[in-house]
């Protein structure tokens, strides 16, 4: 979780991951919208990444931590990009759909 202090002072609650699990479970479990998908989670990561994990302004050992969680992201990012760029795969809903019509 985020700093407090980075945040305005106040504790809260992760909503980042449980939005990422249902999308990560559309689209990587029954592959269904899966590049949608994948924009749209690129697209959060993004906006959360510059919201909770600011290191430019910090010193020493936050900075550290904030820059590392800042790098997770950018990494979840590429996955994400990696997810655009081949799509859902063999056995998802997206390539039974193109086949049904």
């Amino acid at each position: 979780m985020a700093d407090p202090q980075l945040l305005g002072g106040e504790q809260r609650d992760d909503a980042a991951a449980l939005v990422g699990d249902d999308h990560l479970f559309l689209d990587d479990v029954l592959g269904l919208m899966t590049r949608y998908a994948a924009v749209l989670m690129i697209l959060f990561v993004i906006v959360a990444t510059r919201i909770s994990h600011r290191f430019w302004p910090l010193q020493g050992a936050k900075r550290r931590t904030q820059a590392v969680q800042f790098a997770k992201n950018a990494a979840i990012i590429g996955g994400f990009l990696f997810v655009f760029a081949t799509g859902a795969g063999r056995a998802s809903l997206d390539r039974w759909r193109r086949r049904v019509e």
